[in-house]
């Protein structure tokens, strides 16, 4: 199981310096894989639609362009978006910015990508929210063929495309995809779609009847469900380190192939804190599973 961290957008913000010593504290510390939050827009609390997001006050970079950076001072983790809102997004515009954070970073860049439950941002970005499953769907397929291919054309629902390539496309034609939902009626969406699943579930017991969903899924469309990621997240908020192990172990048992520790809300007081706290959870779950 590899282990990452989430990037504690609330605390860190928009400081360049901190979010870069975090990343570098990171890889320093032998974490494989780091997380960047997506959250375009802000909102107050009443905004219609939304469903757990930061405050005005405490706004995400924006994970493409955080990564570009991170890429820089960074040389083996990879770099995970969890998640970009595709459907709100231009997808010939996302493929670029995707394909270059790969290129940057040497192929390090996995997108993970979702359709996101909040209307209200949909019609700020000028997007349908009612079409974002339909969407969604054919926008990996696009993504798929600008980045392998060296000229598009294609003609769908959304998307019409008359010999657009983009350029320099990723390492090896191809960035791997990870879809995010906590919706059971889109869990067969990973199965047949995605290379990974982010955050597949709040815990380990849940994760079975889930994961049979997406197994299922993929086997129907003749994908070997053993190849799929799973990521999950341990949080630092009401979790004292042998809850982080207890917590670890049975991710480990339960198949999951990536397990990130988030900080974030955990009520650390300057960057150095959030810095020790993964470094003691590292060492602990280490020691503990291996």
């Amino acid at each position: 199981m590899q282990l990452g961290v989430t990037i504690p957008a609330k605390e860190l913000g928009g400081d360049p310096a901190a979010l870069r010593d975090y990343a570098e504290a990171a890889e320093g510390l032998g974490f494989d894989f780091i997380v960047a939050y997506e959250q375009l827009l802000g909102s107050p609390p009443a905004t219609e639609g939304v469903r757990g997001g930061f405050s005005r006050a405490s706004m995400a970079v924006e994970p493409l362009l955080l990564f570009a950076q991170l890429a820089a001072v960074t040389h083996r983790v990879q770099l995970l978006t969890g998640v970009i809102v595709a459907p709100q997004r231009p997808t010939v515009l996302l493929a670029k910015q995707a394909a270059d954070v790969a290129v940057l970073s040497n192929g390090r860049l996995l997108l993970g990508l979702g359709v996101g439950a909040n209307p209200a941002f949909y019609r700020a970005l000028g997007q349908d929210f009612r079409t974002r499953g339909r969407r969604f769907e054919e926008q990996i397929a696009v993504l798929r063929m600008l980045w392998s291919e060296p000229e598009v054309s294609f003609r769908g629902e959304f998307h019409e495309i008359d010999g657009i390539a983009i350029n320099p496309r990723p390492p090896g034609g191809s960035i791997p995809i990870w879809i995010g939902t906590h919706a059971e009626r889109t869990l067969e969406r990973i199965g047949r779609l995605a290379e990974g699943w982010v955050g597949a579930a709040r815990s380990p017991r849940r994760l079975a009847e889930r994961r049979a969903i997406v197994e299922r899924a993929a086997r129907a469309a003749g994908r070997n469900p053993g190849e799929l990621a799973v990521h999950m997240q341990v949080d630092l908020r009401g979790f004292d380190v042998p809850r982080q192990i207890a917590y670890a172990q049975a991710c480990a048992q339960a198949g999951v192939t990536h397990l990130s520790f988030n900080s974030m809300d955990g009520g650390l007081g300057s960057p150095a804190g959030h810095v020790e706290a993964m470094g003691a959870f590292i060492a602990a779950v280490e020691e503990a599973v291996g």
